[in-house]
């Protein structure tokens, strides 16, 4: 059977695997494409046409299904109860890799868990739902890059949409650091400080909140495509990145 995509794995769980005794495949993703718009469509009053409101992506909604087939009834019910054990308080990696890619992943919630739909007691398919509240795509290779204080550096995104910066000082000073048009300036902080600009936070290297050092809480990101980031500030840094996906 082909499969497609090639290798899922949910948190730790493995959906495809192929050796004796333990198959496993993903027979279908829905949700894997461009994630919802959210556009609000309005009438324009009195005369032809509309107006939107929106034109942002909304929260990805991933359907995943598969089949396992195991060599003994109790290796199918410990699966069949991993996956029933995800936790939909807690957020897990929804990751898929195809042959010869680069794996790309969202972080997602459990919204419907599994109800398996067994064969034999062997062997069962099954659906489960998650919820990406950010729903963009983010390969799992990043991109580190260093930027001294003063220095303009340019990085990569090959992906479709704005990627997220993870800025960590590397030593203390000032941040003004810009990046698709949007500057961040900020107060002097202490080496180690990270500053996340996809979450808007601002903590020590102990998860202490600075958020109260930034004086123009602008958040920039790296344009799809890449493209220069400038520090400004005293503040050496080191910049993390991923490529990312609508």
């Amino acid at each position: 059977m082909t499969r497609w995509p090639n290798i899922v794995t949910i948190g730790s769980f493995v959906a495809d695997l192929d050796e004796p005794g333990d198959f496993r495949l993903t027979t279908n993703v829905e949700g894997w494409g461009s994630p919802a718009r959210r556009l609000d469509t309005n009438d324009l009053t009195g005369r032809d046409g509309g107006w939107s409101s929106g034109g942002l992506f909304a929260a990805r909604t991933i359907v995943h299904s598969g089949l396992i087939d195991q060599a003994t009834p109790a290796a199918a019910l410990a699966l069949a109860d991993t996956l029933a054990g995800i936790r939909p308080s807690e957020k897990t990696t929804y990751r898929v890799e195809q042959v010869g890619l680069v794996a790309r992943e969202v972080s997602a919630c459990v919204a419907v868990g599994v109800a398996p739909d067994w064969i034999d007691d062997q062997s069962f398919t099954y659906s489960m739902t998650l919820v990406a509240y950010d729903p963009f795509k983010r390969s799992t290779t990043a991109r580190t890059t260093p930027v001294a204080a003063g220095a303009t550096v340019t990085i990569d995104n090959d992906g479709t949409a704005a990627a997220d910066l993870l800025v960590t000082l590397t030593s203390s000073g000032t941040v003004v650091l810009t990046a698709g048009g949007v500057t961040l300036t900020t107060a002097s902080l202490p080496s180690g400080a990270v500053i996340d600009t996809g979450a808007c936070m601002v903590t020590s290297s102990g998860d202490v909140d600075l958020f109260s050092s930034v004086l123009v809480p602008r958040f920039p990101a790296l344009p799809a495509g890449g493209g220069s980031v400038h520090q400004a500030g005293t503040a050496g840094l080191s910049i993390v990145s991923h490529d990312t996906f609508a």
